[in-house]
C-alpha cells in the first residue's frame, strides 16, 4: 500500500509539470509539435490529446527515459537544430515563454547564453552582431508579454537583418 501511495504522489509531482505547461500564458500548446508532456514514447503511443491523455503520456515519458530520447533525437524527439524555419516558428513561442526573464536581461544586454542559444538555433554566422541587432531592438521585440508576439518579433529583427550582419540562416 505504501509504495502504492508513493507511485501515485511520484506520478502526480512528475504529470503536474505536463499540466502546467498548457495553461502558461502565452504559449498556445494545441501549436506544439507534441502534447503538452512533451516528446517521447508517451508521444507516440498516446498522441496530443487532452489533458487526462497527457497524464498518461508523461507517465510513459519519464518511465521510459524520455531525456535519452531528447538527446539522441528518438521516440518522436526532433533536435533543435535538424527543425526547418517552420518548425521553428513553432517551437520559438515556448522558447519564448520558459526562459522569458533571463532572455529579456539578455537582450537588454546584448549577450547571454539565450543570445547565443538563438544564434545557434537559428544558424546564425556571428553571435556578436546578432546580441547587437537584438540589444537595438529590445524595445521592439518585447512590447507586449505574448510569447507569440514575442517570437514573431524575433523572427522579424532577424529576418530582416539576415542580410546585413547576422547571417541568421533560418530567421527567413
Amino acid at each position: 500500500m505504501k509504495k502504492m501511495m508513493m507511485f501515485l504522489m511520484i506520478s502526480l509531482c512528475i504529470t503536474g509539470t505536463a499540466m502546467a505547461a498548457k495553461k502558461r500564458k502565452g504559449v498556445d500548446a494545441d501549436k506544439l509539435p507534441y502534447g503538452s508532456a512533451g516528446c517521447g514514447l508517451g508521444s507516440q503511443l498516446i498522441g496530443s490529446g487532452d489533458d487526462f491523455s497527457q497524464w498518461f503520456a508523461s507517465s510513459t515519458n519519464q518511465s521510459s527515459g524520455q531525456v535519452f530520447a531528447i538527446t539522441s533525437g528518438t521516440s518522436n524527439c526532433v533536435a533543435v537544430n535538424e527543425m526547418d524555419t517552420a518548425q521553428l516558428r513553432e517551437w520559438m513561442p515556448g522558447f519564448v515563454a520558459y526562459n522569458r526573464a533571463q532572455l529579456a536581461e539578455d537582450l537588454a544586454r546584448g549577450e547571454g547564453e539565450t543570445v547565443r542559444a538563438i544564434s545557434s538555433i537559428l544558424d546564425c554566422g556571428n553571435p556578436g552582431a546578432v546580441g547587437a541587432v537584438l540589444k537595438k531592438n529590445y524595445g521592439t521585440i518585447f512590447k507586449t508579454i505574448d510569447a507569440q508576439t514575442t517570437s514573431d518579433r524575433l523572427f522579424e529583427v532577424l529576418g530582416t537583418e539576415t542580410k546585413n550582419s547576422t547571417n541568421c540562416k533560418k530567421a527567413v
